[in-house]
């Protein structure tokens, strides 16, 4: 029983698919990719925190700030909603 192999005739897609085969190439590819990762992680986690801090300030803000009326306090809840 013989295992048939596909050819792959275009000879530069061939010679790229051979280099990726070796060890140190792919160990390059995997780093090049891990960064990207890194960068869209940092990226994330920094805009995260910025809507945190944005939240944090907010609740501060209305702490600070009596809202004891009615008129204020029904605007207040009205905005909440937005």
């Amino acid at each position: 029983m013989s295992v048939q192999v596909g050819r792959i005739a275009d000879r530069e897609v061939r010679e790229t698919w051979l280099r990726s085969l070796e060890p140190d190439i792919s160990a390059v590819q995997r780093e090049e990719d891990m960064a990207s990762e890194e960068v869209e992680i940092d990226r994330l986690i920094e805009a995260v925190e910025r809507e945190l801090a944005e939240t944090e300030h907010a609740v501060l803000v209305r702490l600070t700030h009596d809202y004891t009326d009615q008129r204020r306090a029904f605007r207040s809840a009205r905005r909440a909603k937005r």
